[in-house]
């Protein structure tokens, strides 16, 4: 996972961060603060929605950038700007500020249990600091704050989480949470429970995202939050996309005002009427899980040692010891249905397709070349210093090198993608890696035609509405997610399944692919504005994932 880098960096110094990143060790021995557009995107924000404060707390105050902006604001009182540095605290407090400016020298954690005091605004950049990384004290301090607010500790998978909540009860009841999150937290499933608890404690959330990166020196996508009571009885969820930093007004925005809770809060890019529609049209149709058995396909623990080239096969001589995978979806070149003759194609250009499958194979029928390369690869080592026949997965096999095989699906959805999810017929039996779900379907289902309805706008908006997505713009869907699609299923003619099949083959725009779909399943059954409904619906979650 990338890093959040901020003040928050250098104020948890002794994090190890050297662990998080160790090859860019030299490259990351600065601090990646806030940038003052940011900062000075926040304090305008705050001007343009009319707020008034007097009471600031800054949670993480790194360089003083949040400071130098805020301190002369006309109605302030006090700002509190703490720190855990002592270098750092030294350094502020040779800037001379005004009297109403305190520098605190302490763990804000700390901070918050002792404090009486109660802020209208707290404003900044929490550190962004996985749990593995973070020490023990310090992952005691975060879960009690968890134990605090009824929270599970398994929420605490990192440090801003512990940020977010010990700024709650630092927070007037009318009081203002205004702080530069990773945009993950949108979406990602173990914060969930922490935007539950959000909902319930403020009416008035804002989300500001921005097509310029916020932090260009690094892959982290990062969002502003701002939360607050300020419309009793009105709770909503405002989204709102912004081009630049230095924009006054967004280029998009929504607003939910009662479809709460959101299980992610990107999906309030959309509006009430919008998910109104998309649960009434999913409602009519079958889910994954009711009309397949789905599940992961292979883990190898090293792909490029346990699958081979053609070449490499034939070099080992192990031809009767592989079973044909796919390891990687941009392999597949746009086919929809995968046969022999695609798969053979696919081996000769040299790509990684022959699982070496000796789970139960006799060690005394391997040719002499084939023990040189398990020996070889079993003493490769990794970054840490592991050797493979040491790591994790490969210790706990008998044999270290007997990849577990597990069954192989009628059709195979692989669960990243780009533009648009991947789903193909599996006519050669093939296998795969945990790159896709395999999906064995019951009896009552033709394997074409389900591949063929998938491709419709009711289940590619859900694709994007249910899944997450990672820096780049790759969304992903987890088990459970995938399981939650409807498929508009119905039985569909050759003639269609091929014309569908040629479509793919000849990089056919996707909107032209889903209309044709949307022909010959949901637009018998729903309204044209209805379909083009979900089809705006999908380009919203796209462009926002894709920005």
């Amino acid at each position: 996972m990338s890093q959040h880098f901020n003040e928050g960096k250098k104020s948890y110094g002794s994090y190890r961060w050297g662990i998080i990143m160790k090859k860019l060790e030299d490259k990351l021995s600065g601090s990646y603060y806030t940038p003052l557009r940011t900062v000075q995107f926040m304090k305008e924000y705050l001007a343009r929605e009319h707020k008034i404060y007097r009471r600031v707390l800054e949670p993480s105050v790194g360089d003083g950038r949040f400071v130098d902006v805020f301190e002369k604001e006309q109605n302030l009182q006090s700002f509190v700007a703490v720190e855990l540095i002592e270098e750092k605290v030294r350094l502020l407090k040779d800037k001379s500020y005004p009297e109403h400016v305190e520098i605190v020298a302490d763990d804000f954690l700390n901070f918050s249990e002792k404090t009486n005091e109660k802020y209208q605004l707290i404003i900044g950049n929490p550190p962004y600091i996985n749990i593995k990384n973070m020490e023990d004290d310090s992952k005691e301090k975060a879960k009690k704050i968890c134990e605090k607010y009824q929270l599970p500790s398994s929420l605490m998978q990192n440090m801003w989480v512990a940020f977010v909540l010990a700024a709650v009860s630092c927070l007037e009841r009318d009081g203002m949470i205004f702080f530069v999150l990773p945009m993950e937290f949108l979406q990602v499933q173990y914060a969930e429970k922490i935007r539950l608890f959000l909902e319930n404690h403020f009416d008035t959330i804002h989300i500001l995202s921005f097509k310029e990166r916020m932090f260009p020196e690094i892959e982290q996508e990062s969002c502003l939050v701002y939360l607050t009571n300020e419309f009793k009885n009105q709770s909503h969820i405002n989204f709102k996309m912004y081009d630049r930093l230095d924009a006054d007004i967004p280029y998009y925005c929504s607003q939910i005002e009662r479809n709460k809770p959101l299980k992610k809060w990107t999906n309030a890019i959309l509006s009430d009427a919008d998910i109104d529609l998309l649960n009434l049209i999913d409602s009519n149709y079958k889910k994954v899980s009711e009309v397949c058995d789905a599940s992961p396909g292979i883990v190898t623990g090293a792909n490029n040692e346990f699958i081979l080239t053609k070449e490499q096969v034939e070099q080992l001589e192990c031809q009767e010891f592989i079973l044909t995978t796919i390891p990687k979806s941009n392999i597949l070149n746009g086919q929809f249905i995968l046969t022999q003759d695609v798969v053979q194609k696919i081996g000769e250009e040299g790509n990684r397709v022959y699982l070496l499958n000796l789970s139960h194979a006799d060690e005394k029928l391997f040719s002499k070349s084939l023990k040189e390369y398990l020996t070889k690869i079993g003493e490769k080592e990794n970054a840490s210093n592991i050797k493979l026949k040491d790591r994790y997965k490969c210790r706990n096999r008998k044999p270290w090198y007997g990849v577990p095989i597990v069954r192989n699906g009628d059709l195979f959805f692989f669960k990243r993608y780009d533009r648009m999810p991947r789903i193909c017929v599996n006519e050669a039996d093939l296998y795969t890696t945990d790159i896709a779900y395999n999906m064995r379907l019951n009896s009552a289902y033709d394997k074409e035609s389900m591949a063929f309805c998938f491709y419709n706008s009711l289940t590619l908006t859900q694709c994007e509405f249910y899944g997450r997505y990672y820096a780049g713009g790759v969304s992903e869907l987890t088990p459970s997610e995938f399981k939650r699609l409807a498929i508009p299923y119905r039985k569909i003619n050759k003639n269609d399944i091929e014309r569908l099949s040629e479509m793919f083959k000849e990089n056919e725009d996707i909107d032209k692919i889903i209309a044709f779909v949307n022909s010959k399943t949901i637009g018998k059954e729903w309204e044209h504005k209805q379909i083009l409904r979900l089809d705006e619906m999908r380009r919203k979650l796209m462009e926002r994932r894709l920005m």
